[in-house]
């Protein structure tokens, strides 16, 4: 794509009305096995829903550029840290703060027999630091990267509560994994 002049807009982990895949399997690791690795607080590139449509309409809109051939990493400028991801699901969803008394291996290990389909590197995308400067999209398309994750995710909190309570429910014509994705894939 990018050798073609394409323009590519790399979001990481998309949040927001919608998500049946990112907060619906970390409410699911919680609830399979209520604890923290001990000393793993990662930070995360994260962005709601509303804000990747207003960063794609922006490029989709946006005055042809001598910048093409560019990758835009689309999240809100500041990395969220997993504390604040695990708080913001206990202030608004109503899940304990887990236990943070657990050592990385144990932890992986609990997961795995508990949520045998969640991979290696799904599990490495919630534990491990992924973040990536997403500062150029903004400037590009002109626009304010938006409140950020506290707020955003306080808007989307009724939609989530009534997803996960309605989780279990099958789903006609999906074969799901943890979060409601096909195959299993959290992330």
């Amino acid at each position: 794509m990018l050798d073609a002049g394409g323009t590519v807009l790399r979001p990481h982990l998309v949040y927001g009305v919608g998500d049946e895949w990112f907060i619906p399997a970390l409410a699911r690791l919680l609830t399979e096995v209520p604890a923290w690795p001990a000393g793993r607080v990662s930070r995360s590139s994260l962005i709601a829903v509303g804000d990747l449509a207003r960063g794609v309409a922006g490029l989709a809109c946006a005055p042809s550029a001598a910048d093409r051939s560019t990758v835009y990493h689309a999240a809100h400028p500041r990395p969220v840290a997993t504390d604040r991801l695990l708080s913001a699901l206990r202030r608004h969803l109503g899940f304990a703060v887990p236990r943070g008394d657990v050592s990385p291996g144990e932890h992986r290990g609990l997961l795995a027999r508990a949520v045998p389909e969640l991979s290696d590197h799904q599990y490495a995308l919630l534990t491990l630091d992924h973040w990536y400067g997403a500062e150029r999209l903004w400037s590009r398309i002109g626009e304010d990267p938006g409140s950020g994750f506290e707020a955003r995710f306080a808007e989307a909190a009724h939609w989530y509560a009534a997803y996960l309570a309605g989780r279990d429910r099958p789903r006609a014509g999906r074969g799901a994994g943890p979060g409601g994705r096909p195959g299993g894939e959290a992330g």
